[in-house]
Parts: C-alpha cells; structure tokens; sequence
C-alpha cells in the first residue's frame, strides 16, 4: 500500500464504514474535528483515533489502521 495515498476508492470506503463508525466528535476534546471508532467501542469517555480536519483524512487514517491489521 502506498502511504502517500490521501482518497480512498467507494470500495475502501464501504469496507472502513462498515468496520469504523467515521463522524463529527462533538465532546470535550477534539471538538468539531472527525473521529473514527468501531461500531462496538463506547467513546463516551475517550477517542479511539486521534483527530482529523477533514472526514477524508479520518477515512484514510482508518483504511490505514485496518490494512496494518495482521488477520488481513
């Protein structure tokens, strides 16, 4: 993969959306910034990722942790 890469295809992009839930965090910390975490994963008290400006950038960051994932 190429770690250069800053867009994703529609098929890299269902693959995070149906693993990451990729959105606006409106809490404390990284207020207004996009933000991605598994479906399972209660944020209430934490991010899981770390904050992006743009949905995009968070898109890729999360395409990239699941391509480091070691059962893919």
């Amino acid at each position: 993969m190429n770690a250069t890469r800053t867009s994703l295809t529609k098929e890299e992009i269902a693959t995070v959306l149906e693993t990451y839930k990729v959105y606006k965090n409106t809490g404390t910390v990284g207020t207004g910034k996009w933000v991605y975490q598994p479906h399972d994963f209660d944020g209430s008290f934490e991010l899981w990722s770390d904050t992006f400006a743009t949905k995009r950038e968070a898109l890729v960051a999360a395409w990239n942790e699941l391509a480091t994932e070691p059962n893919l």
